[in-house]
């Protein structure tokens, strides 16, 4: 699912805004796959140097009959995007690398669209 964000200007509606695709899932029977109903970062700030890198993890908890456990869900769990690929990049698995001196903002996102953010400066 993406979520879009539109206005009415002239009689006629404009899209203004996209999100990250987010895919909502529902529990089946055994409770299997479900929602995040949580994301947590091991970091929430980091400092690089230019050329080093450094992993930027998430933990993900579900909601199963009433209780939080670790997730294992049939989508990707976390998707890791960049405010600025030429400050630092990131990959899939939350290898955040340094480009050039500056600041930026490494977005961790779960397939529901929960999501927080680690800032990183590169000197």
């Amino acid at each position: 699912m993406r979520i879009v964000a539109q206005a009415k200007s002239n009689g006629a509606w404009k899209t203004i805004s996209k999100s990250l695709i987010a895919h909502v899932v529902t529990a089946n029977k055994k409770g299997k796959y479900t929602n995040a109903s949580a994301l947590t970062l091991n970091r929430t700030s980091l400092t690089l140097e230019t050329g080093k890198s450094a992993k930027l993890s998430g933990r993900v908890r579900k909601a199963v009959k009433g209780k939080n456990t670790t997730a294992a869900v049939h989508t990707k769990l976390l998707r890791f995007t960049t405010s600025n690929k030429n400050v630092a990049t990131v990959n899939a698995e939350g290898k955040v690398t340094a480009k050039n001196p500056g600041t930026c903002r490494i977005y961790v996102q779960t397939s529901n669209g929960l999501w927080k953010s680690c800032k990183v400066t590169v000197r």
